[in-house]
């Protein structure tokens, strides 16, 4: 009776953990790891861009629209995508954008942005800005919802 107790108790921490893990199963809704390939705060993106990129040629282009020279990192487009966030240009320095959060629900790619923006007695360079990142992430078909919040960071 205990090793029953004892398996199961194990079993079900087993699939807590496999349902936390954060990986995307293929085929099934979950949150996505992804991994952050480069940002910047200078391109040649003058309008605010989401981009979900699912082959090499197009990742190539998008990579030197953001004036960084070479080729771009590997993905494996068999079983990775890149997102690439642009804020467009801004008038002066401390923006900012990030992932923070994908997810597949369905036939969907939730992906949650936040552009930081800043706010009272922030120092900010004098100079045309237009900040990016790309990720890299888990392959999934279908189409992308973008949810990008914007934050106002004080400096006071």
């Amino acid at each position: 009776m205990w090793s029953a107790i004892q398996w199961l108790a194990g079993m079900s921490l087993v699939l807590i953990m496999a349902g936390c893990s954060g990986t995307h199963a293929a085929g099934g809704d979950g949150p996505l790891d992804f991994e952050e390939l480069a940002r910047g705060s200078f391109s040649e993106v003058k309008d605010e861009q989401m981009l979900v990129i699912r082959d090499r040629d197009r990742f190539r282009s998008v990579w030197r629209q953001t004036g960084r020279s070479g080729d771009p990192p590997e993905v494996d487009f068999d079983s990775e995508m890149v997102v690439a966030a642009f804020v467009g240009e801004r008038r002066t320095g401390g923006y900012s954008i990030r992932l923070r959060e994908a997810e597949a629900l369905g036939d969907e790619i939730h992906l949650r942005l936040r552009i930081e923006e800043p706010g009272r007695g922030c120092m900010v360079t004098q100079a045309h800005t237009q900040p990016w990142q790309i990720v890299k992430l888990p392959r999934v078909e279908g189409s992308a919802k973008f949810d990008v919040y914007r934050d106002t960071v004080d400096c006071d």
